[in-house]
């Protein structure tokens, strides 16, 4: 029985190690960067400020740390707006605009400094969002009301929908997520109207000059809201007041908000008063890496038959000298 027992006890080791190797496996599989928004705010609160703050949003915590109190570097003199995820490495697509000339940019997720322009695109973005699927950036062209797509090679724009349907006012940037196929946005109206603001989406196929904004929900809470998909959620960030931030996940749906979480500075961080770019960093893998994580899983599946085999016979052959 003692033989029994020592295999038994080593049959479970094996299963263990096998099971953590699975793990290791489809980890490679799975999203990095998971749990934090990406975010550009203003710390005066006034969209045009020249100043720039970026930093992150623990989505389990709602704690935001400051990456760098200025990203302006190279585009010193511009407003910086707008984070869309580019679907690898650490880089997003972001525009800095001086004196109405908005030039696409990079920014990267330890960035402290936008990039070179890679183009003049010429117009101001009110939201823009990459869509992995096809390699297509997006945006609402907030200075003619056009649905575009940007060149991510020369800045330069072409539209898709001259009349959308969405009409922005402002706060500009943020405005835009691409969510489980869908391309979500929220439509902000000033005074004196600002109950009119807007979450919806455009209709799909969104490369197709037919299509439009469709309106989901309105509501004062989406004036000043900028959204973020992670994947699985559709997020919604709000600063209220000087050092408060309101985190919602949104109802694709119906629009209905959800509060995740209260968002606050960690210690030496300062939450800027408006928002204008939010995106998550999403890695999606390459198929060199699901053929290495399905080349483990099989090597695993190998290794434990040929381990469990003789394993089971010395159990059978154990208890038999036991009995």
């Amino acid at each position: 029985m003692m033989q029994s027992y020592t295999v038994f006890r080593h049959g479970n080791s094996v299963r263990v190690y096998a099971v953590a190797l699975l793990a290791i496996s489809l980890a490679a599989c799975g999203q990095a960067f998971a749990g934090t928004i990406y975010v550009l705010g203003s710390p005066s609160g006034n969209g045009n400020n020249l100043t720039t703050n970026f930093g992150s949003i623990d989505t389990a915590t709602g704690r935001y740390t400051l990456i760098s109190g200025t990203i302006n570097g190279t585009g010193a003199g511009a407003t910086v707006s707008n984070l869309a995820w580019s679907g690898s490495g650490t880089t997003f697509y972001t525009f800095a605009s001086t004196g109405g000339n908005t030039t696409l940019r990079t920014l990267t997720t330890t960035g402290t400094t936008v990039s070179a322009s890679i183009g003049t695109t010429g117009v101001t973005i009110g939201g823009a969002a990459f869509d992995t699927s096809s390699s297509i950036l997006y945006a609402y062209d907030k200075t003619n009301e056009d649905w575009v797509s940007i060149n991510t090679g020369n800045g330069a724009k072409t539209i898709i929908n001259n009349n959308p349907g969405a009409g922005f006012g402002t706060p500009i940037g943020g405005r835009l997520a691409y969510h489980s196929g869908t391309m979500f946005l929220v439509s902000p109206r000033g005074s004196p109207n600002p109950q009119e603001s807007a979450f919806g989406r455009m209709s799909n196929p969104i490369t197709s000059n037919t299509t439009s904004y469709i309106s989901i929900a309105t509501g004062t809470s989406f004036r000043d809201m900028v959204i973020a998909s992670d994947g699985t959620n559709l997020y919604g960030l709000v600063a209220v007041t000087t050092g408060t931030a309101l985190l919602y996940s949104i109802d694709t749906a119906n629009g209905a908000l959800t509060k995740v979480s209260d968002v606050t500075p960690v210690s030496g961080s300062t939450l800027p008063l408006q928002f204008n770019g939010a995106a998550c960093a999403i890695v999606v893998p390459e198929p060199s890496t699901i053929a290495l994580a399905v080349s483990g899983i099989a090597f695993i599946a190998a290794g434990m038959r040929r381990i469990g085999r003789p394993m089971a016979i010395r159990e059978a052959s154990a208890e038999r000298g036991g009995s």
